[in-house]
């Protein structure tokens, strides 16, 4: 009887909740005064929120930002480049509606303060972070407008910023406030992924140094072929007219030979790293040639004669590219399914059934493997410490730093 009434009682309250909802929504202004002067029933307050709810206000502020982003796009990027002395309207027609879009935005910032507060109340303009966007772009505008800054790049860069007001669209459209906002969502578990990859370029990078380092060198022209090498490669040479690594020489012209090493080299931490950002973009043909013709310390390479050294490069693109990417994709998917569209209490919701999932009983399908002797438990414990895995991170990071020193 008890839980029939409870039933009773809530469907009385989803009823009462669904008719709220079909309810037109009044806005009440909250009970703190707005800078400090305007109270909940003042009229000017009161005015200025009529003015703010109205369709028509939002609807004029979206088409003049509409109509600046048209302007912007006629507008020349720079006032000095002659390529862009013919405009299709003249400047001073730019200029005058770029005041007015600067002006009609400093009225709706008005107007969303004197209703809603600055910084201080509940419902304040500034609280939101699609609205401090809206406020930046707006004194980046005003600085334009005023030339408050005298130097001339610095001005440039103020102009600049006028990139940014197609940026107020998406404030506008729920959709596009749902994809940000999701999105944002996502940069902590990101942050993971990048760990992740830092510390596989740091691994990668210790082999290719131990492996690669000092052995990419060659002759800078022709002349010092294999099993010639960096006694050969001295003197001048005269350019014949093939490919060198100093790129394209005349014909009969007169070079000095250098012993040098190709810009992508494992020769030093930085390198290597730098070399593995590379290979990450699929850009790896010309460093995997370079690293299947090596030979010899201070000899010049040939053609396969290490071709071994293949299998460094295709497991750094299956782990540190193709493995890294799908890991980051999915996060980002996986954070934006989570997020889009929803509140603080469904995200803590989904994350407890995520918790609840992680955590069910699972059948042991190899219990027959337990170790069963006394002291098992003991060293369970032990392991199974937070301290002991302290310890064993420790370890790792001291080991690493004695691999750097070694290897710098």
């Amino acid at each position: 009887f008890t839980s029939g009434l409870r039933i009773a009682a809530f469907r009385k309250t989803v009823a009462k909740a669904i008719e709220i909802k079909d309810v037109k929504r009044v806005y009440v202004p909250p009970a703190e005064r707005v800078l400090f002067c305007l109270g909940p029933r003042n009229r000017v307050r009161l005015f200025f929120l009529a003015v703010g709810e109205h369709p028509a206000f939002g609807g004029l502020i979206l088409g003049c930002i509409l109509v600046s982003c048209f302007f912007l796009f006629l507008s020349p990027p720079s006032d000095d480049d002659p390529w862009f002395s013919l405009n299709v309207l003249p400047d001073s027609v730019i200029d005058a509606m770029n005041t007015v879009f600067t002006l009609i935005f400093t009225i709706e910032f008005l107007v969303r303060v004197l209703s809603q507060g600055l910084l201080l109340t509940d419902q304040a303009y500034l609280k939101s972070g699609w609205n401090i966007m809206d406020t930046v772009v707006l004194v980046f505008a005003w600085m334009d407008e005023t030339d408050v800054i005298a130097n001339a790049a610095l001005g440039k860069v103020f102009r600049l910023a006028r990139a940014l007001r197609p940026l107020r669209l998406m404030k506008r459209n729920e959709g596009m406030r749902v994809i940000i906002d999701a999105l944002i969502g996502t940069m902590g578990p990101v942050l993971y992924v990048v760990a992740f990859s830092l510390i596989n370029f740091a691994v990668f990078a210790l082999i290719g140094n131990g492996l690669f380092g000092g052995l990419m060198f060659r002759c800078s022209t022709p002349g010092a072929e294999y099993p010639g090498g960096k006694a050969e490669c001295s003197g001048n040479h005269v350019d014949d007219g093939s490919p060198t690594l100093l790129g394209s020489i005349r014909q009969g012209v007169l070079v000095p030979r250098a012993w040098e090493a190709p810009f992508w080299s494992f020769d030093s931490m930085a390198k290597s790293v730098l070399t593995l950002f590379r290979l990450s973009t699929v850009k790896y043909v010309s460093v995997l040639e370079q690293a299947m013709d090596i030979t010899e310390f201070d000899k010049s390479p040939q053609q396969n004669a290490s071709s071994g050294y293949a299998l460094f490069f295709v497991l750094f693109m299956i782990v540190g590219a193709l493995f890294v990417m799908n890991i980051f994709v999915g996060f980002i998917v996986d954070g934006f399914n989570l997020n889009k569209g929803s509140d603080g209490p469904e995200e803590a919701y989904s994350h407890f059934v995520r918790q609840i999932e992680s955590r069910k009983p699972q059948r042991l399908y190899f219990s027959s493997l337990i170790p069963q002797a006394t002291w098992t438990p003991g060293v369970r414990k032990f392991i199974e410490h937070s301290n002991f895995g302290v310890f064993s991170s420790a370890c790792v990071f001291i080991n690493v730093g004695f691999m750097l020193a070694d290897h710098a």
